[in-house]
């Protein structure tokens, strides 16, 4: 149990820094929001992409898909390795 007068001295004190205290804690609080900024992010798995269709593939599923325009690459892109 505390004295009346420390108890007084320690509210007292208190009221009279209240502004530092809350300055203190607003930057205390603004650090611990900002620090996931600088936690590097998780890396995700690397998917692989397969290709199981050939040009012969592709060329009869357009015909089936379209049969008014049919198969048409004019750039050449299926023969383009991309992967």
């Amino acid at each position: 149990f505390l004295p009346r007068v420390c108890l007084s001295q320690f509210i007292s004190h208190i009221r009279n820094n209240l502004e530092s205290i809350m300055m203190k804690l607003l930057a205390f609080a603004s650090l611990l929001c900002g620090s996931t900024a600088f936690v590097a992010p998780s890396t995700p798995s690397r998917v692989s992409t397969t290709v199981h269709e050939t040009k012969e593939d592709l060329q009869a599923l357009a015909k089936d898909l379209n049969p008014i325009v049919n198969y048409w690459d004019p750039l050449g892109l299926t023969d383009a390795a991309f992967w």
